[in-house]
């Protein structure tokens, strides 16, 4: 029943006629992107607010949805272990979800009458392309330390992949940056 492939790599598909194959360079980028097209473009219809750092998301997150909450706005949290929206708290097995998990949640946020998303956006969701296609009012970055070399090898490549969130702001999005930190 395919009638259609979005692939990165070259593969064989002369026994599959009628299959239209579109090779894309990264099958990650496409997938958040038409994630985010099927769904409407979430984003676009909410305040969105991302936070990245490799300490403090959590805390920042948690402290920005307690303090918008009680000033009216409804919120959804999106962060490690676990999703807040509205009164329902969800298991997440991810810091920052898959693109069509994420976008499908979005969605229903918007559906639900949420006005404000507050997530972590961790730097392996940034480098995966997790977020790409989402767009952000606000960008925070706490702090920039020596962590998940493992993933990233080196702290420059760390560094990039956390600033690729602020390349997702709206056009009159805003920065914050830890004027602190020797890193940022």
């Amino acid at each position: 029943g395919v009638s259609a492939l979005v692939i990165q790599h070259d593969i064989d598909l002369t026994a599959v006629p009628g299959v239209t194959v579109v090779k894309v360079e990264s099958s990650r980028y496409a997938m958040a992107l038409m994630s985010a097209n099927l769904f409407g473009n979430p984003s676009r219809k909410m305040t969105m607010i991302g936070v990245t750092g490799t300490n403090g998301k959590s805390t920042v997150t948690q402290l920005l949805y307690d303090m918008l909450s009680g000033a009216g706005r409804c919120c959804c949290l999106i962060g490690t272990g676990r999703i807040v929206i509205g009164d329902e708290v969800r298991f997440s097995p991810n810091t920052t979800p898959d693109p069509l998990t994420l976008t499908r949640l979005l969605d229903e946020a918007v559906r639900r009458g949420i006005d404000t998303v507050i997530m972590e956006v961790s730097s392996q969701a940034l480098a995966m392309h997790r977020v790409d296609g989402l767009l952000f009012d606000l960008a925070v970055l706490t702090n920039l330390k020596q962590d998940h070399l493992d993933y990233h090898k080196t702290l420059k490549a760390y560094q990039r992949a956390k600033f690729m969130l602020f390349e997702k702001l709206k056009e009159k999005g805003t920065a914050i940056l830890n004027q602190d930190d020797p890193v940022t």
